[in-house]
């Protein structure tokens, strides 16, 4: 069986819709406001398989065997959308078991879609500015997302693709944009924006339990990480405006860090090898520093 609630206490032209195919799955949606929309779809197959004996299959381990009535103490998906607010939008759609989903948006014209296939995923947005618009698409298992946009007009863009993968996302300021990808297993990304406008930050993360940080405290500030392997960290503090970062990492435990204290700076780590470091900090304006490190166990600072 299914649980869905509709609760609308706004003034005019609130759209609501619910819809759920399989069991035990619930979806609520509270409006409060004009002018909003939100729709949530849900499938799973959680009536499960009997095997030879009698038991329920564990969807979460096929080759474990659990006893019967397992499965129906399950919440297979959970999606919760709340908007107090004008003319904002979201929509859930989840596909499998254990998903969870959670939109608040507080704001105006706000835009939040989430898109779930696998088990054991959980997406939090919340929305306290204007004009945000938040994307997030999960495919596998015990991932995570966190969206918290309490500025106006800005973008965030994420996509994971594996296993437990973590990406948190803060934009406290205006028309920053933010986009990461993870393909892979136990990789980290956390981004955070504040304190300036017309930012940018991408991470790209292809493998396992890397980490990757940007933090941005300016304006027009643009830095990207790319990970290529495994156990690599990554990051990247820009205090200033009109600064470039990038981290390029291909291999195995390397460590990159790059901060900038100023105006208009270039920086750029590659590294391609074995437990190599390599640092770059620039203080004031106008600067260019580049690091390359092929091979193993080299260290670099600039």
């Amino acid at each position: 069986m299914n649980s869905a609630g509709i609760l609308q206490q706004g003034v005019t032209d609130n759209t609501a819709e619910i819809f759920s195919s399989g069991s035990r799955n619930e979806a609520t949606i509270n409006q409060a406001g004009s002018g909003n929309q939100a729709f949530v779809n849900q499938y799973n197959d959680l009536v499960g398989e009997v095997g030879e004996l009698g038991n329920y299959y564990n969807p979460l381990d096929p080759n474990a065997v659990v006893e019967p009535g397992f499965l129906e103490t399950l919440a297979a998906n959970s999606a919760n959308v709340t908007q107090d607010g004008e003319d904002n939008f979201a929509q859930v759609n989840q596909d499998g078991v254990l998903n969870s989903a959670n939109v608040a948006q507080t704001g105006i014209s706000n835009e939040a879609f989430i898109d779930q296939i696998g088990d054991n995923l959980v997406v939090e947005v919340t929305q306290s500015g204007d004009g945000n618009r938040a994307v997030s698409s999960q495919d596998g298992m015990n991932n995570e997302i966190a969206i918290a946009q309490t500025g106006n007009s800005s973008v965030a863009t994420i996509e994971q693709v594996g296993f437990n993968n973590n990406v948190f996302v803060t934009q406290g300021s205006d028309d920053n944009e933010v986009t990461v990808n993870q393909d892979g297993s136990v990789n980290t990304a956390t981004l955070l924006q504040e304190g300036g406008d017309g930012n940018f930050a991408l991470i790209d993360q292809f493998g396992v339990n890397n980490t990757a940080d940007i933090i941005q405290n300016g304006s027009g500030n643009s830095a990207d990480i790319t990970q290529s392997g495994t156990f690599n960290i990554a990051s990247i503090a820009q205090n200033g405006s009109g600064n470039q970062a990038s981290i390029y990492q291909d291999g195995y435990m390397n460590e990159g860090i790059i901060e900038q204290l100023g105006a208009g700076s270039i920086a750029e780590i590659i590294q391609n090898g074995i437990d190599n470091l390599a640092s770059i900090l620039q203080i004031g304006n106008g600067h260019n520093a580049s690091i390359t490190q092929t091979g193993n166990n080299n260290i670099a600072g600039i």
